[in-house]
């Protein structure tokens, strides 16, 4: 898939922007220096001095999932930020559902918004958010950047397009075989098969991640052996 590259020097929300322009197609990229309302799930809010992050979204059309299957889209690009950070750390980890870390630190995350058919993924919006030269941050919990973790300082021009053809060669291969992508995510996911501390509504136990479904339900083996499955939403990782 071929991709086209749009910048931006300010917009509100680069997910916002792509979404409402119907005639962006499959490949599309829009870029910005700096977005005045910029979105993590749900009502969270992405922090991310003007020009010195990765802030951008693409256009995918997943015609060939279901749209039980949603979760894929997700993992692939998962594993192509992954496959992208790995250039430059041996600790990059992808933490369930929409986070990517270096050394136990967030450097990013996505924001995925799907329209369905009945039988089908008909469009995707993926927002991407990869903190690059920023080092201080203030409202950010935990967060770390490429320059903190390397020392150096990078040309956004150029790993910008790395890291989305990082994601655009995932989802080509999510195309072709769907269980390779899934058993990459699992390869880097945060916290599988270690033990680690939660909270639900029922309170907070510890437990170990097990997987993550095609459609991105989290089945974790509590301290007890039980098994305990959860949506977005519906846990919280506790440090």
């Amino acid at each position: 898939m071929q991709l086209k590259f749009n910048y931006f020097d300010e917009v509100t929300s680069t997910n916002s922007t792509l979404k409402a322009d119907r005639e962006a197609r499959e490949g599309t990229v829009l870029l910005a220096k700096f977005q005045t309302s910029g979105r993590g799930t749900g009502s969270n809010q992405w922090e991310s001095e003007k020009a010195q992050n990765i802030t951008g979204s693409i256009v995918f059309e997943p015609t060939f999932l279901e749209p039980a299957n949603s979760f894929l889209v997700s993992m692939a690009i998962s594993v192509g930020i992954a496959t992208f950070l790995n250039q430059y750390s041996n600790e990059v980890k992808i933490k369930w559902p929409n986070d990517i870390y270096i050394k136990n630190k967030k450097i990013g995350g996505i924001l995925i918004e799907n329209e369905f058919t009945a039988s089908a993924i008909t469009r995707t919006i993926a927002g991407i958010g990869i903190n690059i030269n920023q080092t201080r941050f203030i409202k950010a919990p935990n967060p770390t950047s490429l320059s903190i973790v390397t020392g150096k300082h990078f040309n956004l021009g150029i790993i910008e397009k790395e890291l989305f053809n990082s994601i655009n060669k995932q989802y080509l291969q999510l195309k072709k075989d769907k269980e390779l992508v899934y058993q990459n995510y699992h390869s880097l996911l945060y916290g599988k098969n270690k033990l680690l501390h939660f909270e639900d509504i029922h309170g907070r136990f510890s437990g170990q991640i097990q997987q993550v479904d095609y459609d991105g339900r989290l089945t974790i083996k509590d301290s007890q052996n039980d098994i305990r499955h959860y949506y977005f939403k519906e846990i919280t990782f506790l440090h």
